[in-house]
């Protein structure tokens, strides 16, 4: 049970990084800058949640990280497509560069509190 926060935590963090990895992809604007910020934050995002699971992974047990991480990446997904959806329904053509300003701070504040809402040992 106590195991059910920071698994949440990651999951809404990784569908937040999910919705700016498609922005990365699909940016169209004239900053460079910008699109490399959006990158970095999905490769700082990606490598910020491999090292959370293996420390999970190296603190509690590996059961419990696997399960954590293949756990989240389903979440993720469904909730990814609830903010997908509800950004595409406002009509709004700057949706995707809100939702990627709010993940900038929005993944690491998850990761964060998913850390430090872990567990004890075992």
């Amino acid at each position: 049970m106590s195991y059910l926060l920071p698994f949440f935590l990651i999951a809404i963090g990784s569908a937040f990084e999910h919705e700016q990895a498609l922005h990365a992809e699909q940016y169209r604007g004239e900053s460079r800058a910008f699109r490399a910020a959006l990158w970095i934050s999905v490769y700082a995002s990606w490598a910020s949640r491999i090292a959370l699971i293996i420390f999970i992974a190296w603190k509690l047990s590996w059961p419990a990280a696997l399960a954590m991480f293949f756990g989240a990446m389903l979440v993720a997904g469904v909730i990814a497509g609830l903010i997908s959806s509800i950004a595409s329904r406002t009509a709004n053509p700057m949706r995707q560069f809100y939702v990627s300003a709010a993940t900038f701070a929005v993944w690491p504040a998850c990761f964060l509190a998913a850390y430090f809402s872990l567990p004890k040992a075992v």
